[in-house]
């Protein structure tokens, strides 16, 4: 059955973040293959000059509302106008779309209520898509009681629940979040045609793709480790890292204190297919992070053919197969230097078509669309049997 697909969503790329919730526009693709899908997402924006604007686009095979407001200094005020925008442009939508008959959160984090309301509003089911490692860690049980409670009356509502890696699932039912709750991965693409970076060929070329919050991504160990492998590999390599964060700029300070500029370079936000450019450019891919719920990159760099230094962190251990590289331990200083000296040697024995067949077509979109519409219809068709 084909239906009218309600996306709201945490993170979406926009023009404050072009890189943040790129695998949720993809999965909304996926879901558009077989249904009419229409976006909604609010974003604030300190920069804007106007109270607020809207800009409608038609994607691949949907369209997306994004609505920008100026944020201002108080909390509750900007919070009001959240939930308020996200109502006007469900108003856009039905005038302009018609009437939506399900609603789809993707990522539960501050979204629940929202969710919630908007699907009383319609008087239609919602289905929820979970993303967030807030459920794998004690990020969740540290929010006040308020939020827990929302978030898992909500998460009771839900038509179906879907979490992409049987590693979120533990989490989420740990949670109490739900019992029911299918797993449905990422969406995952490669780079098609011949990359045109220029990439000094002559050198090793090493790729981190990341938001720099190192609390979570554990870059400046990397940056580290590089400083400290041994001297006659100092010139083999460049090492490439792309994306931004909160701390953007205490990485590239610990690189100016090592002294290595011209060997760790940083490209700041990149959209989805330059991001698919590097990754196809590169020799091989490290992800040193404390947790992933998934892990599109290293989903990527496989189906790319590139192997990977990668930490066993949650749902990096689903998509990694000894043949594509090293694992390590979390927080392994030690372990991560001498990786990475292997992995300037040994780098090329990896064979790309080894590494590519370890992904096949899990990850692709057709895939992926058959299983979101497979959770719709076993919820939806079994409720109304009728139909």
């Amino acid at each position: 059955m084909k239906y009218h697909v309600l996306h709201i969503a945490r993170w979406y790329p926009n023009l404050t973040d072009k890189q943040i919730g790129s695998f949720v526009k993809k999965h909304i693709e996926a879901i558009s293959l077989k249904n009419k899908s229409t976006l909604i997402y609010v974003q604030r924006d300190p920069l804007l000059q106007t109270a607020f604007k809207i800009e409608k686009q038609q994607q691949e095979n949907f369209i997306s509302y994004i609505l920008y407001f100026r944020k201002t200094n108080f909390s509750i005020l900007n919070l009001i106008r959240y939930f308020f925008y996200h109502f006007k442009l469900l108003k856009i939508v039905i005038k302009e779309q018609g009437k939506p008959n399900l609603v789809h959160l993707h990522a539960m984090y501050g979204m629940s209520l929202i969710t919630y309301l908007l699907s009383q509003k319609l008087h239609v089911p919602f289905f929820i898509t979970e993303h967030w490692n807030g459920f794998t860690n004690d990020k969740f049980s540290k929010k006040d009681f308020v939020f827990r409670w929302v978030t898992k009356y909500v998460s009771k509502k839900a038509k179906g629940i879907s979490a992409v890696s049987s590693f979120l699932q533990k989490g989420l039912k740990e949670n109490n979040i739900s019992e029911s709750i299918v797993v449905i991965p990422n969406v995952v693409e490669k780079f098609e045609g011949a990359p045109k970076l220029k990439f000094d060929n002559t050198k090793i070329n090493i790729l981190t793709i990341a938001d720099l919050d190192d609390d979570v991504k554990n870059i400046s160990a990397i940056i580290t480790a590089f400083s400290s492998i041994k001297k006659e590999m100092t010139n083999n390599f460049v090492y490439h890292i792309v994306g931004h964060g909160k701390d953007e700029q205490k990485l590239k300070n610990l690189v100016a204190e090592y002294k290595m500029e011209r060997q760790i370079i940083f490209y700041g936000l990149k959209e989805n297919n330059e991001v698919l450019e590097f990754i196809a450019s590169c020799d091989f891919v490290i992800i040193n992070s404390r947790v992933e719920t998934f892990s599109v990159v290293l989903a990527e760099a496989f189906m790319s053919g590139k192997p990977a230094i990668v930490t066993a962190c949650g749902g990096t251990q689903e998509i990694f197969r000894p043949e594509n590289g090293i694992m390590i331990s979390i927080d392994d200083n030690e372990g991560l230097q001498n990786a990475i000296e292997t992995m300037l040697i040994k780098y090329n024995d990896y064979n790309a078509e080894t590494i590519m067949q370890t992904v096949g077509n899990k990850y692709q979109k057709d895939a992926i669309s058959n299983q979101f519409q497979m959770l719709y219809d076993d919820a939806l068709l079994q409720s109304n049997p009728n139909k």
